[in-house]
């Protein structure tokens, strides 16, 4: 009964977590992107570099309020 209640619980916070990760990840500005790309950075290498770095506090944030949230029900 435990597990299913946490695997209820998890499927009703991935929306909130995807969501906010999603406007975290938009909020990065294009000239950050664009600045590590004219350095010779590769593609992935600057996700994880700037834009995971750049986001990290907001994910985190979202993720804060999806247990939050789960918490509460």
């Amino acid at each position: 009964l435990g597990i299913m209640g946490a695997v209820a619980l998890t499927v009703l916070m991935i929306p909130v977590v995807v969501r906010s990760v999603e406007e975290m990840l938009k909020i990065v500005p294009n000239e950050l992107r664009e600045a590590s790309y004219a350095l010779g950075v590769s593609k992935w290498r600057t996700i994880v570099k700037v834009v995971l770095r750049t986001s990290v506090a907001g994910i985190a944030t979202g993720i804060t309020l999806a247990v939050a949230r789960v918490i509460g029900e």
